[in-house]
């Protein structure tokens, strides 16, 4: 184990759940013709992808002052190697969240701008699932 949690885990993953249920509301919204209400989604589950991404690097550096790295044990090596994988994911998926919010911006409807935000709503839903998979992994086995 690497020790007692830090709480920056706990904050990034409701961060990370909380950014793809706004961005499945933003989604079904557009569905309905609600051009604004992506717009809206798009940014703010962008900037609650960043909010997780400085939960985690808050999260290594507490887990660093406890002593606790890469190279401490085999698990604290598991932890760092997936989470770092994941963030690159995540920061990807950021990327495309600000493609895609830069297009809603562009878009005359709705329906245009989905065709950006579809693609990434779906990423960014299967990296929410696999960080709560990760968390199950890492931490509660």
């Amino acid at each position: 184990m690497i020790g007692p949690l830090p709480g920056a885990l706990y904050v990034s993953t409701a961060v990370l759940i909380l950014s793809g249920l706004m961005l499945e509301w933003a989604r079904r919204q557009a569905r309905r013709g609600g051009l604004e209400a992506l717009r809206t989604g798009l940014l703010i589950a962008t900037v609650l992808g960043l909010g997780f991404l400085a939960a985690q690097i808050a999260a290594w550096r507490h887990l660093a002052a406890l002593g606790v790295f890469l190279s401490t044990n085999p698990h604290s090596s598991f932890f760092y190697l997936l989470t770092g994988a994941h963030g690159l994911h995540v920061t990807g998926g950021l990327l495309g969240l600000g493609y895609a919010a830069v297009r809603a911006r562009r878009a005359a409807t709705a329906e245009m701008a989905l065709q950006s935000a579809e693609p990434v709503t779906t990423f960014w839903h299967f990296l929410g699932g696999l960080w709560v998979y990760l968390f199950v992994i890492l931490f509660a086995l």
